[in-house]
């Protein structure tokens, strides 16, 4: 009543704060689910307030700061946690990562942003990751953690299909008809990616009711048309290469023969490398609506703009490296900093010297330049050591089911491995959600399965 008396409309948002701050404390599981729906669903502040000087996704990164201080006075407090969790390789490596972005951070060219993306990736970590780690410890809670978010996209792929039916799906639409949900096509396709076969694991594990088969499958569907619909060439290479690693796998063709066959294709290629970068640098296929042409056009590195650009960036995010190899410039530090480190020959029409139009395009490069060496090392050996336990189990486990869910999820964590090739979103809640929980539950199941091992 006083706020609306005074017009201050935000004091309204006090009881609803209230609220999470008790669900918080007393059913922190049930936050987590808001959480889930809510973050396809969140908008940046910026959206709201233009030019505003702290930027944050509402209603959700309040939630998920909330949920890692609870975390943490839990922690304090009770003095206990998994300790097989604790000591996982996996966390470990996080550790590692954790620990040497807090030191880039402290030598940072700017401080106050390396801290701000260190503070990110924290409560990232501890409410997708430990948080999770302990939720899906009862196995019915993964479908919850994943249709949770698949409810909430389903909003936002239903609105953005109505926002691009009137220009009849046309490629020059695409980019920004996610707005103000998704930053633009690229986020919006790697999230799809990520969840499509995660869609694997509900089916598998969900029940068995014709009802909620069905309307599993229509979600799963809805989701399919989002990417095509996306025009997200990474995201389509993602699904179409796990495809391809899916059948591998279910025709038992042994790894060690598909390196020997990669290997031998590599020594046969490798003689013939200048010509092919001469035909790509030939390739005038541009980014459209044609699928085909769209395709065709990820190897055009001489008139596609956005493939231009990506290499743009590439190259000052490694001068950026060459420059400060151990430490880099400070975590977060590469979008307000590369400006310098380009050459006139690889700027391109939509090159910009303001920090306004995304970062290094690849999560791997960006590191590089803004943590060092070892900022990336440390990152890729989590997506490393992941892949290992994660396949390690699947050969090892004489459980089915855990066998079907541990693929699937794998091989939408690999969709976003090769995303980040071309792409830097895990500063995203929307897409650190989807990859921090999918690596929670293999270790969650890892877990699980060395103690059946030893009970045994």
């Amino acid at each position: 009543m006083v706020g609306l008396w005074n017009e201050s409309y935000l004091i309204t948002l006090v009881p609803f704060a209230l609220a999470m701050g008790f669900l918080a404390f007393l059913a922190l599981d049930k936050l987590l689910i808001i959480i889930m729906f809510c973050t396809p669903l969140s908008i940046e502040l910026s959206e709201l307030i233009p030019n505003t000087p702290v930027n944050m996704s509402l209603p959700t990164e309040p939630f998920i700061f909330l949920a890692m201080c609870v975390f943490f006075l839990k922690l304090l407090s009770e003095r206990k946690f998994d300790k097989e969790v604790l000591k996982h390789p996996v966390s470990i490596c996080i550790y590692v990562y954790l620990g040497w972005l807090f030191i880039a951070s402290l030598v940072s060219e700017m401080p106050i942003v390396s801290f701000k993306y260190l503070l990110t990736r924290l409560w990232f970590i501890s409410c997708f990751y430990f948080i999770v780690t302990q939720f899906v410890v009862d196995e019915k809670n993964i479908i919850k953690y994943i249709i949770a978010y698949v409810l909430g996209f389903s909003i936002v792929i239903i609105y953005t299909l109505i926002k691009h039916a009137p220009s009849y799906f046309s490629h020059d639409t695409s980019y920004l008809v996610m707005q103000p949900f998704f930053r633009d096509h690229t986020s919006y396709g790697a999230a799809l990616a990520l969840l499509i076969p995660a869609m694997f694991v509900v089916l598998k594990r969900g029940r068995n009711d014709f009802s909620i088969k069905f309307f599993n499958i229509l979600l799963l569907g809805l989701l399919c048309i989002g990417l095509l619909f996306s025009y997200t060439r990474a995201a389509w290479a993602g699904i179409i290469a796990v495809f391809c690693l899916w059948v591998v796998l279910k025709l038992h063709i042994k790894i060690k023969n598909i390196i020997l066959v990669a290997s031998c294709a590599t020594i046969m290629i490798a003689p013939f490398y200048n010509d092919i970068i001469y035909k790509m640098s030939k390739n005038t296929e541009v980014s459209s609506t044609d699928f085909l042409s769209h395709v065709k056009s990820m190897s055009n590195i001489a008139s596609d703009d956005s493939n231009m650009e990506r290499i743009n960036r590439w190259k000052c995010a490694f001068r950026m490296f060459l420059e400060k190899p151990i430490t880099g410039y400070g975590p977060g530090t590469y979008m307000f900093l590369y400006a310098p480190f380009q050459h006139s020959v690889d700027k391109t029409k939509i090159s910009t010297n303001a920090a306004d139009l995304g970062n290094a395009h690849s999560e791997y490069l960006g590191l590089l330049a803004d943590a060092g060496l070892i900022g990336s090392l440390s990152f890729i050996a989590i997506l490393i050591t992941v892949l290992v336990i994660g396949f390690n189990l699947y050969n090892r486990t004489k459980n089915e089911l855990t066998k079907e869910t541990i693929l699937f999820l794998l091989l939408g964590l690999i969709t976003y491995y090769l995303h980040a090739f071309l792409n830097d979103f895990l500063d995203m809640d929307k897409i650190a959600s989807l990859f921090w929980g999918f690596i929670a539950i293999i270790v969650m199941f890892d877990i699980k399965d060395k103690t059946n091992e030893t009970h045994n």
